[in-house]
C-alpha cells in the first residue's frame, strides 16, 4: 500500500465499516423475519435498528465512490484506462452475483413454496443478468430477480460512467462524473416514476457515489480535518439518522433517502478517512478487516441463510419454542461462517483469476480495498 502506516490504518477502517454496512443490512433483515415469528406481532420488540438498518446500502454506496477513485489513481490520464478499469470491476462484481442469482432460479424451479418470490418470465432473468433494472408487473421496486441486486444495477452504472471518464486527470474526472450525476438526477425530475431503466438510473441516490469519489479526491490531495472531528461526525450521523423519519413502507427508494440516510454515510465515511490517524489495533482490527473483505459475499448470500435456517427452525419447531434473539444471532453467525468461506474459496480466487486472464492484476497496494 502507498505511503506510511497511517494511511494503511486508514484504509483498514474503511474496510472496518464496510463490514459494519454489511452486517447492519444482515441483522434488519433478520429482524424483519422474526416479525412473522408465531406471537410475534410489530410491538413485541424495538424496531428502531430494523427500521434503520437499511441505511448500511448507502454507506456502502459512498464507499463504493471512494474506493473507486482511490484504487484507480493509476489507471487515471492512461492508455485504455477504462476498459482496464471496467475488466476489472466486472470480475470483481459478476462471478459472485451470477452464482447468487442462479442458485435462487435453481431453489425456485425446484420447490416455489421455499422462496416468497412468483416465477419470472425470460426476459426479466436476462435483465437481472445483465443488471438492466426492471418493475415486475403488480411491484412498485425494481428489483432484479434476485430482489438484492437491485444495488448492483446502480454499482454498474457507476463503474460505467466512471470507466467513460477515467482517461482524464483524476480531478477533471471526477468533476465531470459529478456534473453527469446531477444532471441525470435532474432529468430524472421529469421522467415518471416507474419509466426503468430511466427512473431507476436518475435517482438521486446515485449522488453518494459522487460523495463518495469526491472524499477520495480530496483524501488523495492531502485534505484532514482535526482528530476529534472523527467523533464529531460520528456522531452527529447517528444524531441524523436517529431523528431521520424512516421511509414507509414500499417507499424505501424515495427520492429523500439521500437526504435521510445519505449524509450520515458521508459524515460517517469522512470521519473515517479525512480524521487524523484511524488505527485499528485491538483484538478485533483483524476480524474487522476480514469481514470488510468479504462484506460483499455477506451482502449476497444472507438472504439465502436467512431463508435457509428460517425453513430450518419452522420444520424443528424451533420458531414458536424459542426467543426471537437466538434466530437473530444464529443469523449473524452463520452468515459470517458461510460467507467468509465462500469469500476465500471462491470469490477471492475466482476474482483473482478472471483480473489475471485479463492482464491486468489488482496490485497489493490497491487489492484489499478494490
Amino acid at each position: 500500500m502507498q505511503g506510511n502506516r497511517s494511511e494503511a490504518n486508514r484504509l483498514e477502517l474503511v474496510q472496518a465499516l464496510r463490514a459494519l454496512a454489511a452486517l447492519s443490512v444482515v441483522l434488519g433483515h433478520a429482524l424483519h423475519e422474526t416479525l412473522s415469528f408465531p406471537g410475534m406481532t410489530g410491538g413485541s420488540f424495538s424496531t428502531f435498528v430494523m427500521d434503520r438498518s437499511g441505511a448500511g446500502v448507502d454507506l456502502f454506496f459512498a464507499i463504493s465512490g471512494f474506493v473507486m477513485i482511490y484504487a484507480s489513481q493509476k489507471l487515471f490520464a492512461t492508455q485504455g484506462a477504462g476498459w482496464k478499469f471496467l475488466f476489472r470491476r466486472i470480475a470483481r462484481i459478476v462471478p459472485l452475483y451470477w452464482a447468487v442469482t442462479s442458485l435462487f432460479l435453481l431453489v425456485l424451479a425446484a420447490s416455489p413454496a421455499l422462496l416468497s418470490s412468483g416465477a419470472p418470465t425470460p426476459g426479466e432473468i436476462i435483465k437481472s443478468y445483465l443488471f438492466i433494472p426492471f418493475s415486475a408487473p403488480g411491484t412498485a421496486l425494481a428489483q432484479p430477480v434476485y430482489k438484492l441486486g437491485w444495488t448492483l444495477n446502480y454499482e454498474m452504472l457507476f463503474y460505467t460512467l466512471l470507466a467513460c471518464m477515467i482517461a482524464l486527470p483524476r480531478r477533471r474526472a471526477v468533476a465531470a462524473l459529478l456534473i453527469v450525476l446531477s444532471t441525470l438526477v435532474v432529468a430524472g425530475a421529469f421522467i415518471p416514476a416507474g419509466s426503468e431503466p430511466a427512473s431507476f438510473w436518475t435517482h438521486p441516490i446515485i449522488l453518494e457515489f459522487g460523495a463518495g469519489a469526491l472524499l477520495a479526491s480530496l483524501y488523495i490531495d492531502g485534505v484532514r480535518l482535526p482528530a476529534k472531528m472523527r467523533w464529531i461526525l460520528a456522531a452527529l450521523a447517528i444524531l441524523w439518522l436517529s431523528l431521520a423519519p424512516v421511509p414507509e413502507p414500499g417507499t424505501v427508494y424515495g427520492t429523500a433517502r439521500p437526504l435521510l440516510w445519505g449524509i450520515p454515510a458521508i459524515l460517517i465515511l469522512a470521519g473515517a478517512t479525512l480524521s487524523g490517524n484511524a488505527s485499528l489495533r485491538s483484538a478485533l482490527a483483524r476480524p474487522a478487516i476480514l469481514l470488510g473483505d468479504a462484506s460483499y459475499s455477506i451482502y449476497l448470500l444472507h438472504p439465502i441463510i436467512i431463508r435457509a435456517l428460517r425453513v430450518f427452525w419452522d420444520k424443528m419447531g424451533l420458531s414458536a419454542g424459542l426467543p426471537p434473539w437466538l434466530f437473530i444471532l444464529s443469523t449473524l453467525i452463520a452468515t459470517i461462517i458461510i460467507s467468509v468461506i465462500a469469500y476465500r474459496w471462491f470469490e477471492r480466487p475466482l476474482t483473482t483469476w478472471l483480473q489475471r486472464w485479463g492482464g491486468r492484476t489488482a496490485t497489493p497496494s490497491v487489492s484489499r480495498v478494490s
